[in-house]
């Protein structure tokens, strides 16, 4: 069945919508949770979970990008309308760029390892991520690790005292 939507997509450029269910009770992973195949999952570019969890959440997965904070979301009734609205969402975590930023300001020079460690990240990733902040100007490489810009390594061990 999936190969022929897949067909009728392509065939005539359109996007095809494929509405499924969970298992009852799933709370872990929401695409394992589907009912039959695991090729359903596979065969969706954007995925969207709807489901009970401290109130609605919604939670969305892309093949080519990362996905989002799920998202709660609760029912308004607006005269005569009613609709799902997304709730003030809780304060974001930094991302690790920012992260990143933080130890080396807490902690600097830092090492690659160390600071992989720290995030516990992939190596690639911070590699990448340390890569574009040097590019972007705001972190340096030195002999002892990687550190603000401009900051002295005895700075921080005339903190640390």
């Amino acid at each position: 069945m999936l190969a022929f939507l897949r067909q009728l997509e392509r065939k005539y450029e359109v996007a095809i919508t494929v509405v499924h269910h969970a298992r009852k009770g799933g709370m872990g992973d929401p695409g394992l949770d589907l009912r039959g195949s695991s090729e359903i999952r596979a065969w969706g570019d954007t995925n969207l979970y709807l489901r009970r969890r401290k109130g609605l959440e919604l939670v969305v997965e892309h093949r080519c990008a990362v996905s989002p904070d799920p998202m709660h979301l609760t029912l308004v009734a607006d005269d005569d309308k009613t609709h799902l609205a997304i709730e003030d969402a809780a304060p974001r975590e930094p991302d690790l760029s920012e992260r990143i930023i933080e130890l080396l300001r807490d902690r600097g020079p830092l090492t690659r390892e160390a600071i992989r460690q720290q995030l516990e990240a992939r190596n690639q990733t911070v590699g990448e991520l340390l890569a574009r902040l040097i590019h972007e100007g705001r972190i340096e490489k030195t002999r002892s690790g990687f550190q603000l810009r401009g900051a002295s390594p005895h700075d921080d061990i005339q903190n640390a005292a």
